[in-house]
């Protein structure tokens, strides 16, 4: 196998390895990917492929840090449109608040900072229903909301 497909093979096993395990350190990476096959692998690499798939450490429910893939790679499959899950979106000139139906401003939360509209959205506060989100420029509020409104396909329900 060539360098190109070997490390192609090596993040697609790594990939589906972080979905599926918990590791807490590289080492345990690599240990568990020389007991699958891959003998040739040191830390410097994996180190890097961690960075080329966007993997990060964080903290489990356990308290533990584990690497983790991003969340747009862990992002849930949708049965229905996330407008349906929206009540209503409005802003007051300076902050946007996303209401949706109970238990739905998580994943909304997730969504918009799955976007990395850094040009638009500094960042999300969510509780159970609702979703702030703070524009990156008050200027642009407007601007922003309609932006959101456009990526949820959201419509004003009357």
């Amino acid at each position: 196998m060539d360098d190109v497909n070997e490390v192609t093979s090596l993040a697609s096993v790594l990939k589906s390895s972080l979905k599926a395990n918990q590791f807490n350190s590289q080492k345990e990476i690599i240990d568990y990917l020389k007991c699958n096959g891959f003998t040739e692998v040191s830390q410097a690499k994996i180190s890097r492929l961690l960075v080329k798939i966007g993997a990060n450490k964080v903290r489990n429910a356990s308290d533990n840090y584990v690497y983790q893939l991003p969340i747009a790679d862990n992002a849930p499959k949708l049965k229905h449109r996330l407008s349906d899950v929206i009540v209503d979106i409005q802003h007051n000139g300076t902050y946007i608040v996303v209401h949706t139906i109970a238990g739905a401003a998580g994943l909304i939360t997730k969504y918009i900072e799955s976007l990395k509209a850094t040009n638009y959205i500094m960042g999300c506060i969510s509780s159970d229903n609702t979703v702030l989100v703070l524009p990156v420029d008050v200027l642009n509020t407007e601007i922003t909301m309609d932006f959101l409104k456009g990526k949820f396909s959201f419509r004003n329900k009357v």
